[in-house]
Formats: C-alpha cells, sequence, structure tokens
C-alpha cells in the first residue's frame, strides 16, 4: 500500500536506519543551495539586482529576502511602542507602507527580469546540483535502496 500524506505514515518517509546511515549525504546534500548562490554567477547577477534596486530608489539589498525584511522591519517600526509594546496601526501610515510594499515588489521583479536573476541562479543550482548527483551516484543509489528496504 502507497504511503499517503498522514502523520502515521510520515515515520516511513525518514526511517532511524536511513537517517543514521545517509546523515553526512543530507548535510552535504542541503549545502549544494548554499554553494550555487555563492557561484560567481549568481553572486554578480544578485549585486546587479541589488543595484537596479538602489537606482530605483530603495536601500541597498544584498540577498533577495532583504527586501522582504526591509518591508517588515518597516511594519514592526510603525506598530513598536516606546517601551517595546505593540501599538495598533496607523490606518494612513499601513496605507502609505502598503504602496510602498506594493512598489517596491513590482521594482524588485522589474530588477530580476532585467539582470535575469531567477534563470542564472537556477541554472547555478541546477548545475551544483548534477555535480552532487555524479559525485555522489553510489551512495544515492545505496540511499534510495534502504528507503524501499525500510518502506517495504
Amino acid at each position: 500500500m502507497p504511503c499517503r500524506p498522514h502523520p502515521c505514515c510520515c515515520a516511513r518517509l525518514q526511517p532511524p536506519r536511513e537517517g543514521e546511515l545517509f546523515a553526512a549525504l543530507k548535510e552535504e546534500a542541503f549545502a549544494v543551495w548554499g554553494q550555487a548562490m555563492a557561484d560567481p554567477a549568481a553572486v554578480a547577477a544578485r549585486t546587479a539586482w541589488g543595484a537596479c534596486l538602489l537606482d530605483a530608489g530603495y536601500p541597498r539589498f544584498v540577498e533577495r529576502f532583504d527586501a522582504q525584511n526591509w518591508i517588515n522591519g518597516q511594519v514592526n517600526a510603525l506598530q513598536a511602542g516606546p517601551d517595546g509594546e505593540w501599538l495598533p496601526m496607523d490606518p494612513e501610515a499601513f496605507a502609505e507602507l502598503r504602496q510602498t510594499e506594493i512598489d517596491l515588489a513590482l521594482a524588485d521583479l522589474d530588477c530580476q527580469e532585467a539582470t535575469d536573476l531567477e534563470r542564472i541562479e537556477r541554472e547555478a543550482y541546477l548545475e551544483y546540483q548534477q555535480e552532487f548527483v555524479d559525485a555522489h551516484r553510489d551512495e544515492l543509489d545505496a540511499w534510495v535502496d534502504a528507503a524501499q528496504a525500510d518502506a517495504g
């Protein structure tokens, strides 16, 4: 019987034996994203994207989540009281911030398209994933075999 998305079934997806045997491989697999994002082409694309947003009148953003974090910081600043308590947000300030967020999202999209950021990051990630698979083919096959044996 195939495993369905149900809490009782989740234990079959990562049996203890598999987790112990392949912990180092999992850790290395999870590191592939960071390696790909440190690739010179990906770094250059993000730098160009950040410069584009700077030219559009926004702060210098280095990573893609920086824009979202900046907006979150603006929201927090509008709600923070002098003693650290949360205050109701002023409707006019909220409306202004909402428009700022929309404008930033549109500028972000324009800059991503202008710098081809998504394609460059995706290609770097796929390249690093393929290198990982090529370097660890036997270990990955053994991992699949162990998972299938444990799922029995």
